[in-house]
């Protein structure tokens, strides 16, 4: 893969460092950041009266390279929030739009958040008119494999550290910044700590010391990926891993475990929802399901007695969060009580066993944005409402209120799900417009 930041000229500016600082005359250089065909630096230049468009853009790249270098952890893997239609918060922003670089300089405003598989660089265009001499135009977002991205952000990050070094500077902030990351990345332990600490929405070192002593119980109870998983379900639920066995202990349910037949693996070129409904379509041919699926059918499949699906077993108030531990046998349900939520819950469990990414000593469904939680959730709706089968339905109405409800009802599922699934008969992800 070419660059995707790439340095095209730097330049030598000699009495630029009594203007903006010597950091600034060592890293004043001409920077692209490309795609492909996708160019997110492509801008429109004011120069003498005249407009001129333009793939690179001239800049200090020590600020850039510091932002970073210090958010590294949360680009890589803090998902976007829930935020319920409220604009994202301000501290989330800072760590993830380029325009927050600062020092002075029109940044580019390219926002990049990631599910933990497959990072998203998205363009934020103002839609109010700019007077800025330099108009950022490009609209298109691109979305890589977090690996892909981190490769190059890392590549970057040594660019500028190499011309820093070559222009007598070797203790800038960036570099040490740089140089602790460095030292990080050598250390399994400490780098999952850092990415869980990021996807909890701490900056590093910021995360009280709570959170660190919760981590290393729950590392041996839940595995690494499950623990990176609950991080990013947010600090309610980041607690000891005694607490949580405690509370499936004791409002769980026995399961006894079916071999439903198929697995799929996570594939970072591919948006979740499409493994997500594909592997909900196998299921339901393989075990030759059309229609709706009862509470017993679904029970079945799944192992767990059909009360279990109607309110009736106590559910663990203080948890919000749905699980199955493999060493107890038994799951707990934060869903609620109403059926549709329960009978949600239980399907996203069962995705989240035939995702082979997840240990299997333990599932989890969580509130989050991450590619495991987005897979669960279009596999839940996919085998417990089918798209085509819903799209058929509402195609003999008008899509009116109450035949939506009906439809909801029919299939046992929340109004919610048959509304993406009419409002989304589109590439994008019906339960989560990122589309990443």
């Amino acid at each position: 893969m070419d660059d995707i930041f790439r340095v095209v000229h730097w330049w030598d500016v000699q009495g630029l460092a009594e203007y903006e600082g010597e950091l600034c005359e060592a890293t004043l250089a001409d920077l692209t950041i490309k795609v492909g065909s996708a160019c997110l630096t492509r801008n429109a230049l004011l120069d003498n009266g005249e407009w001129y468009a333009r793939e690179s853009v001239r800049l200090c790249l020590h600020p850039l390279a510091h932002w970073l270098a210090w958010n590294f952890y949360r680009l890589l893997y803090e998902p976007l929030p829930e935020t319920q239609g409220r604009a994202l918060p301000l501290e989330w922003l800072m760590a993830h739009d380029m325009a927050y670089v600062g020092d002075g300089f029109l940044w580019p405003p390219v926002r990049i958040y990631s599910d933990g598989a497959r990072m998203t660089l998205r363009p934020n265009i103002a839609q109010v008119p700019s007077l800025d001499p330099v108009q950022y135009t490009s609209t298109v977002p691109v979305i890589l494999p977090v690996q892909a991205v981190e490769d190059q952000i890392l590549r970057f990050l040594e660019t500028c550290d190499i011309r820093l070094r070559g222009q007598g500077m070797k203790d800038s902030p960036f570099q040490v910044v740089y140089g602790e990351l460095k030292e990080e990345l050598k250390d399994v332990d400490v780098r999952l700590w850092r990415q869980s600490e990021a996807m909890l929405g701490f900056d590093p070192d910021d995360a009280p010391e709570k959170f660190q002593e919760a981590f290393y119980s729950l590392i041996g109870y839940l595995g690494r990926g499950n623990t990176a998983e609950l991080a990013a379900n947010g600090e309610s639920t980041f607690i000891p891993a005694e607490g949580i066995q405690r509370r499936i202990r004791e409002a769980g349910t026995e399961r006894h475990p079916q071999d439903v037949g198929i697995s799929v693996g996570p594939d970072p070129t591919v948006p979740a929802w499409v493994k997500g409904m594909e592997a909900a379509r196998t299921l339901r041919q393989d075990l030759a399901i059309h229609g709706e699926i009862s509470d017993e059918r679904l029970a079945e499949i799944y192992g767990v007695p059909a009360y279990t699906l109607q309110g009736e077993v106590a559910r663990s108030e203080d948890i919000r969060l749905t699980a199955y531990s493999a060493e107890d046998s038994r799951i707990v349900l934060g869903a609620g009580r109403r059926r549709e939520s329960r009978r949600f819950a239980i399907a996203r469990l069962l995705g989240d066993e035939i995702l082979r990414e997840a240990e299997p000593q333990f599932r989890l469904v969580t509130r989050s944005k991450t590619y495991r939680q987005k897979f669960q959730r279009a596999f839940a709706a996919e085998l417990l409402c089918p798209r085509e089968e819903v799209l058929d339905r509402l195609s003999r109405s008008d899509g009116d209120e109450d035949v939506i409800e009906d439809v909801a009802e029919q299939f046992g599922v929340s109004d919610w799900v048959v509304r993406h699934a009419l409002e989304n008969d589109t590439r994008l992800d019906p339960l989560d417009k990122t589309a990443a």
